[in-house]
């Protein structure tokens, strides 16, 4: 009478035998770890044809690279570090090479080769790619080899696994250290895995790179919305200072369109003042800096802001910053401005020069026709600038603006910030939409893992189809020179009997290593 075992029946023994074929040497520390306790576990049920394994039940090896740096040559064999994995991709940036002869003594332990896994294990830990490279390459100690048994797991599976929530917890909380930190091996090997049949994994993989490729260019079309934003918001300002913003609105006006230098416009310019440590104190009144201006070019007044003390009311007249006055920065971040619209008493730093207009012009229409591309590049700050601009009080007061009246002006105001509310806006949704976007891979492994992803096939239960795939192995890179071993494993691809059951315990009891 024939009985079939369940899948993960079946698969538990099997993983047992392939266990048995490793090097007796390995014995001891396979045993190791998987009987120590690990902190993780699944918070979740696995589907009924899933194993919860130990990483050391479906590789062959995980160890790490070399931790004696090696002597570097010119050419030669590439030797990688972890700034060569990142998340599912290997890269072969800023690699550095070794002799042959070192090559050959540093991967005595384990060579890399194509479909194994990268791992990182210091800095950014637990970061996983597989290895798509056909020629030989060594690794350094910063990075850990693991090497899977491809008959149970597949290569992107475990690497897709290893990238997810539950792949960078264990990594996580197995790191050791402060500031840098280390992920040992031997925490690695104590990683729980899911196992699934193997042609479920490779729909999963199937069904992951679907819906990354799909994110992918999602997140490439979402990359081209801010600079649209900020080619809108410029062809505006363009639009603004040359009249074309309110060519319609001057229709049955008699209003001309014309231009003049800003100097015009200007009552006053004032180069901040300079103070003496000293001066300086928990008290006393706010000098304002780049940094407190915002990109909206408003200053921000904070708590941060650092205070001197003014004693002279002259002098506190002359630096102080009034309501409606224009700051720009001449040094450092060079031509960046702000306006100010509070009642505090402030102070302009050092790198600041301060701008006061006269009934005439509205500040927010200066800064508007400044920031304009057409004026940034008068002042030599556009992108395709090549010098470093020398930026001052008289070549400000120099360039010219539209020579409007103050009703148009605020006209041109309203259109710029209300067509700048609109472009804000959907940044808002944009930035709202990109960090969901982002956290949507992880979201995809989440339920990869949990077996939602794909559906369980009856099929996948049969796992005579894989056992047969395994005779097909090179029986140098399963099977042991004994012959009753390579039976062992032959044996689970047939049908089984309760009297086969039987002997194949009393074959595991005799096939038990010997410490």
């Amino acid at each position: 009478m024939t009985k079939e075992l369940p899948y993960a029946d079946l698969k538990l023994q099997f993983i047992e035998a392939i266990n048995r074929e490793k090097s007796n040497s390995k014995k001891k520390l396979r045993e190791k770890f998987r009987n120590t306790d690990w902190f993780f576990d699944f918070d979740f049920s696995l589907p009924e044809n899933w194993l919860n394994v130990n990483i050391m039940d479906v590789t062959w090896l995980v160890t790490c690279g070399v931790a004696k740096k090696p002597r570097y040559v010119d050419e030669g064999i590439p030797f990688l570090s972890a700034q060569n994995a990142r998340p599912f991709k290997a890269n072969l940036n800023k690699i550095k090479y070794i002799s042959k002869e070192q090559f050959s003594k540093l991967t005595v332990g384990g060579k890399p080769e194509l479909e194994d896994v990268l791992y990182t294990r210091v800095g950014n830990c637990g970061e996983a790619a597989k290895v798509p490279f056909e020629f030989d390459f060594a690794i350094y100690v910063s990075l850990t080899l693991i090497k899977p048994i491809h008959e149970l797991i597949n290569s992107d599976f475990l690497v897709a696994y290893l990238n997810s929530y539950y792949g960078r917890t264990q990594a996580h909380t197995g790191a050791i250290g402060s500031g840098l930190k280390n992920l040992n091996v031997n925490n690695v090997r104590k990683y729980r895995i899911p196992l699934p049949p193997l042609a479920e994994q490779e729909r999963i993989v199937a069904k992951l790179d679907n819906l990354f490729s799909r994110s992918d260019k999602i997140k490439a079309s979402l990359a081209k919305i801010p600079q649209l934003l900020q080619n809108f918001r410029q062809q505006v300002l363009a639009q603004a200072v040359t009249g074309k913003l309110t060519e319609g609105w001057r229709e049955g006006r008699n209003f001309e369109w014309g231009f003049t230098e800003l100097s015009k416009y200007c009552e006053s310019s004032f180069y901040g003042p300079r103070f003496n440590k000293t001066a300086y104190s928990n008290t006393g009144y706010r000098t304002v800096r780049t940094t407190d201006m915002s990109d909206s070019g408003q200053i921000v007044i904070s708590e941060n802001i650092p205070k001197v003390e003014i004693t002279d009311p002259n002098k506190l007249e002359l630096y102080r910053v009034k309501t409606g006055d224009l700051l720009i920065t001449r040094t450092g971040s060079i031509g960046k401005m702000a306006r100010y619209f509070g009642s505090e008493i402030i102070i302009p730093s050092a790198y600041l020069i301060r701008f006061r207009f006269n009934e005439n012009a509205l500040t927010d229409f200066v800064y508007y026709s400044l920031i304009s591309p057409q004026l940034q590049k008068e002042m030599g700050l556009n992108s395709t600038a090549i010098t470093q601009p020398n930026l001052n009080a008289k070549k400000i007061k120099n360039l010219k603006i539209p020579d409007i009246e103050i009703e148009e002006q605020q006209e041109i105001v309203n259109r710029v910030e209300t067509l700048f509310e609109k472009a804000d806006k959907i940044q808002e949704k944009y930035e709202l939409l990109k960090a969901k976007i982002e956290q949507l891979p992880q979201a995809i492994l989440h339920k990869a893992f949990k077996g939602e992803l794909v559906p369980q096939l009856a099929s996948d239960g049969d796992a005579r189809e894989l056992l047969r795939e395994i005779e097909g192995l090179k029986a140098e890179s399963l099977l042991k020179k004994a012959s009753g071993r390579r039976k062992s494993i032959k044996d689970f691809g047939k049908e089984y009997t309760l009297d086969q059951e039987n002997q194949l315990k009393v074959a595991e009891e005799k096939e038990t290593y010997k410490e």
